[in-house]
């Protein structure tokens, strides 16, 4: 069953979500996204994984425009994805994001696309990757 459109709140941690999953249960690809999402809770998941991962982060963050809360902790993500998958934040920023949660993945990099994206994320967990430099 396909969730409800008017759907807020999403929490689904702890599971065996890869990329391609929460893509096709968002419905990000399609008019019919939960734009509406609020909240979104994905951590300890697998969406890191394989090659749908690369532009996870900001197909999320396009398709979820009234998102406030994010967290992918835990997920095994190394990368925000290339620059090219964040060129329509220049025009459509990602303006209702305020936390996101990022811990415990395999980040190298503080998330400067994203933090250029979120123009009002007022807090931002990088604990536990492997950041060397701000």
């Amino acid at each position: 069953p396909e969730l409800p459109e008017n759907l807020t709140r999403l929490r689904v941690g702890a599971n065996e979500l890869g990329p391609r999953a929460i893509v096709a249960g968002l419905r990000l690809q399609s008019e019919s996204a939960l734009d509406g999402l609020c909240l979104l809770q994905a951590p300890r998941n697998r969406l890191g994984e394989g090659e749908a991962a690369s532009g996870l982060l900001a197909k999320l963050l396009r398709a979820l425009p009234r998102l406030q809360e994010l967290d992918l902790g835990y997920n095994g993500l190394s990368s925000c994805g290339p620059p090219s998958f964040w060129s329509w934040a220049d025009s459509a920023p990602a303006a209702s994001l305020t936390f996101a949660d990022l811990a415990g993945n395999s980040l190298s990099e503080p998330a400067a696309a994203l933090i250029a994206a979120a123009p009002k994320l007022s807090e931002l967990r990088l604990g536990g990757n492997q950041i060397v430099a701000l």
